[in-house]
């Protein structure tokens, strides 16, 4: 497959993710320039910004954009492309160098937190079909939460999230955790109706980054894969954080992994959704398989 040089790449940078970013995002971009990779580099600057410019890349012709980032950020560039979409052929791909919290689509795509190893994986242009997913009349990559889920995400402040790493959602969990949980959501999965304390609809395997979720998910599947978590109480939701770093979830006999292409989540109020990682939504949604894919520099995959 050929290098994406002599075609138009934009590097679209989130300076608010991770820790260090704008000194790996200088080395990374420095190594693009020596290997004839050099990116027009675009730094947002505010929430939605990331969505506005990917517009604008797809207006330009781009033909590949790099996300310096996290879900978040590569959740606003998809919908940004996504929402403007006229054919498959015009679309950039999309190339994730991981500079967030959690990183699960980079994760689960293969790609390298070192920037010479990423340079390197631009350079092979090895690209794959990932399906983002639609929830109401936006989309998704990687998932999206309602219960203690998207309450934990609700409760970290950018600023947290800068600094901290993935045991910060934890952490959220356990302080969550110090009162009942008495949320019931009603799930209907291609039309069959479930109820559980919490859900999260995920197009990946991952969670929080490297743990385990759902082994049988695929970004390059359209399918998705609906966890109910049937039992709220504190000693269940325990369980679901010491499964979680086991890898053991999706055996906890509490817990079922459904598969389906229609997902339906009400609530008794119209609580917070969480999509990639940010608090998008509140219920109810509506997620969907979704019937516009997207092309992404990948590495080694599972």
């Amino acid at each position: 497959m050929t290098t994406p040089n002599r075609k138009k790449i934009w590097a679209i940078c989130n300076p608010m993710a991770g820790q260090n970013t704008q000194d790996r995002i200088t080395h990374m971009i420095e190594l693009l320039k020596d290997q004839d990779l050099a990116p027009q580099v675009q730094f947002t600057a505010y929430p939605g910004h990331a969505e506005q410019l990917a517009r604008e890349a797809c207006q330009n012709n781009v033909a590949l954009i790099i996300i310096c980032g996290g879900d978040g950020t590569l959740n606003e560039i998809a919908n940004g492309i996504l929402a403007g979409q006229k054919q498959a052929g015009s679309l950039p791909a999309l190339a994730v160098y991981p500079t967030g919290t959690a990183n699960v689509v980079a994760k689960e795509l293969g790609v390298p937190l070192d920037p010479v190893a990423f340079a390197a994986l631009l350079r092979q242009n090895r690209q794959i079909t990932v399906w983002p997913a639609e929830i109401n009349d936006r989309y998704f990559i990687a998932m999206a939460g309602a219960g203690v889920d998207a309450q934990v995400v609700g409760q970290i402040t950018p600023q947290e999230k800068k600094k901290l790493s993935v045991f910060t959602y934890i952490l959220q969990t356990l302080t969550l955790l110090r009162q009942p949980w008495e949320h019931v959501y009603s799930v209907r999965i291609d039309g069959r109706i479930y109820r559980a304390a919490s859900v999260i609809v995920t197009n990946s395997r991952y969670y929080a980054g490297k743990f385990e979720l759902t082994p049988l998910s695929r970004l390059t599947e359209p399918r998705l894969y609906t966890c109910l978590i049937t039992q709220g109480t504190r000693a269940h939701l325990l369980r679901v954080i010491f499964g979680l770093l086991a890898g053991r979830f999706h055996r906890q006999p509490f817990v079922r992994i459904i598969p389906g292409q229609s997902v339906t989540i009400e609530g008794l109020t119209t609580g917070p959704v969480q999509v990639d990682g940010d608090i998008r939504t509140k219920l109810p949604v509506t997620i969907r398989v979704g019937q516009k894919p997207l092309q992404f520099i990948a590495g080694q995959t599972q």
